[in-house]
């Protein structure tokens, strides 16, 4: 048989129907590769637009996350600091209360026992945590953060959930309890409020007043307030008309008029 397939490793010719060099074990079959026979589905050119496709793909959910959720940085109200965006601009408006018009977030310092009472009842959905050094409130969008005594704190308002827990821990709570007023002072408030009680007659009348007692006690939820007990009088002209007995219940922090209650029955009108 006549050798005419020569190794392409050694040179040898090797008979035409040798599927090996009989001299280096080469193999001798000229056929085309497997590998290079088998149809893929995905050629070199769909192979790379595919994996151009998926780096697109993590670098668009690493912006999305990125823009999603923003540096967060320590931000100062009056000395208490909280964690808050970092991009966010907090402006006073009024008081106590800070808002960043971007986020819509609301930061409320509380100052007094009887402002962290009205917090947690304007919010009633509570789930209650606690950390080391405060106790912290969660209604929704909302966080209440106060000292272990509860005598001054923070309101949080309109946070994404996402970032509830992360901003309520971070809380640095400032000493900012304010002074209870004293008795004078809740005179004089009561002396230049009774323009807010309004007393109906027939006729027209002249309003006057006179401070029976005062006292400091707990009103609703525990609150510190003051119960101030007065007599409202009215004139007809020069003559005595009528008068009524009402309590009156000022905040003790803010001198806030709280609640006024009639004491006897002809001052259903006040």
């Amino acid at each position: 048989m006549e050798k005419t397939r020569k190794c392409k490793k050694c040179g040898t010719l090797n008979d035409e129907d040798s599927e090996f060099c009989t001299s280096c074990g080469n193999t001798l079959n000229s056929k085309e590769p497997l590998i290079n026979r088998i149809n893929f589905p995905f050629k070199k050119k769909n192979i790379l637009i595919l994996i151009g496709i998926v780096i697109i793909a993590i670098s668009a959910i690493t912006l999305a996350t990125f823009l999603i959720e923003p540096n967060f940085i320590d931000k100062n109200f009056e000395g208490t600091t909280i964690l808050l965006p970092e991009n966010s601009n907090f402006v006073n408006s009024g008081g106590s209360v800070y808002k960043d018009a971007k986020s819509n977030i609301t930061v409320e310092l509380l100052k007094s026992p009887n402002e962290v009472i009205d917090a947690r009842a304007s919010n009633k959905n509570e789930t209650f945590a606690s950390n080391n050094s405060n106790i912290i409130n969660f209604y929704y969008d909302t966080i209440i953060v106060s000292d272990k005594n509860n005598n001054y704190g923070v309101k949080i308002s309109n946070v994404d959930e996402d970032f509830l827990m992360k901003i309520a821990e971070s809380v640095i709570l400032s000493p900012m309890q304010t002074e209870k007023m004293s008795g004078e002072s809740v005179k004089s408030i009561i002396s230049k409020g009774l323009s807010d009680y309004s007393i109906i007659g027939r006729y027209p009348h002249y309003k006057t007043f006179s401070i029976n007692s005062m006292a400091l006690v707990k009103y609703s939820d525990n609150k510190d307030v003051y119960k101030v007990n007065v007599n409202l009088y009215t004139f007809q002209g020069t003559y005595y008309s009528s008068w009524y007995e009402v309590n009156i219940y000022v905040d003790a922090y803010t001198g806030k008029i709280v609640s006024k209650q009639p004491v006897n029955p002809n001052a259903n009108q006040v």
